[in-house]
């Protein structure tokens, strides 16, 4: 119900605190924060292909070693070369290689691909095409850390956020 009443929110003297009419899904939620005071969220990982601790059939022998594709989907346009130099990778395997990035492979692309199926679900934006190269049976993962948004103002602010694949027969 709308009112007159002066409600007197950051001091205004205008009429604010009150709306005639609000309209939500079940369980939306919305914060109403004044422009100057909004603080954009950080960008973070919405989705990894292979997804985390996907087992994958190796397509070589033991001491051999294959290419895999891998998609790092985040919820805010991110600076490639930012995300690039920020991954971390690290192998535990039977011949002890460790997988590499390969950087002539790297594809990164706006997207809407992973549109929100729920409430407070996000919504992916930005997607990281790349082959990880000499990728021997094993276990092997993958870290962004601190990648920054294409204008570089916002970054992960994480380093735990490892993500796991397995190869073998």
């Amino acid at each position: 119900m709308a009112t007159d009443k002066h409600q007197g929110i950051e001091k205004s003297t205008q009429h604010n605190g009150c709306l005639s009419n609000l309209t939500m899904v079940p369980w939306e939620y919305k914060a109403f924060v004044p422009k100057d005071k909004w603080v954009a969220p950080a960008p973070t990982i919405t989705r990894v292909i292979p997804g985390h601790d996907a087992r994958l059939q190796s397509t070589v022998a033991f001491g051999e070693q294959e290419s895999v594709p891998i998609q790092i989907r985040f919820s805010r346009e991110m600076d490639c070369d930012s995300v690039a130099n920020s991954l971390e990778i690290h192998s535990t395997t039977q011949d002890g290689r460790v997988a590499q990035l390969n950087r002539s492979s790297i594809i990164c692309q706006t997207t809407d691909a992973d549109p929100p199926r729920y409430v407070g679900e996000i919504a992916t934006a930005w997607i990281f095409h790349a082959q990880l190269e000499g990728v021997s049976n094993g276990v092997h993962t993958y870290t962004v850390k601190n990648a920054t948004t294409e204008v570089g103002e916002l970054y992960t602010n994480v380093s735990q956020q490892a993500r796991l694949f397995i190869t073998g027969s």
